[in-house]
């Protein structure tokens, strides 16, 4: 009989999205259009609208809550997508979200030249058990925050 563990999180952490978030995406978007336009660069002006339009789409979208699930065999998430500890070469816990105390996010490193990231969101209570079982399968890692992810958090993105 194989141990499971199972808790439910949302799929990734939400920052609250105020009304100058939006205005100041509309500012830099509109300041890039302006500027490309007067360098001619219609394409690029086009580019700017349409990422500044997809900006705010993803902004705005809220996470879904999905139920985790570790067993001897891998990470399942809600039946939708299950990686095999085989799938990965280590994980990272970066200890606290510091806007939600009662949240941890784990990190698991894939394997390969590309070495793919995947984040799983832990309530705080669940993380000794949630490690140990990690632990047991995969060697932890020291997580380096990447510039895109400094700059994500910085944003609230």
């Amino acid at each position: 009989m194989e141990k499971q563990i199972s808790w439910s999180a949302p799929e990734f952490h939400y920052y609250e999205k105020g009304p100058r978030w939006y205005w100041g995406l509309a500012g830099v978007a509109t300041a890039i259009v302006v500027i490309a336009l007067f360098q001619q660069n219609f394409l690029f002006a086009l580019f700017a609208v349409v990422a500044a339009i997809l900006t705010s789409i993803w902004g705005a979208r809220t996470p879904r809550t999905i139920t985790f699930t570790l067993t001897d065999k891998g990470l399942d998430m809600s039946g939708r997508k299950f990686y095999s500890y085989d799938d990965f070469s280590g994980f990272s816990v970066i200890p606290l979200i510091a806007e939600d105390e009662a949240l941890a996010e784990i990190v698991l490193r894939g394997k390969g030249f590309t070495g793919s990231w995947v984040r799983i969101i832990v309530p705080r209570e669940q993380l000794p058990e949630v490690h140990a079982a990690l632990e047991s399968k995969l060697s932890e890692l020291e997580h380096q925050e990447s510039i895109a992810e400094h700059v994500a958090r910085i944003l609230r993105f």
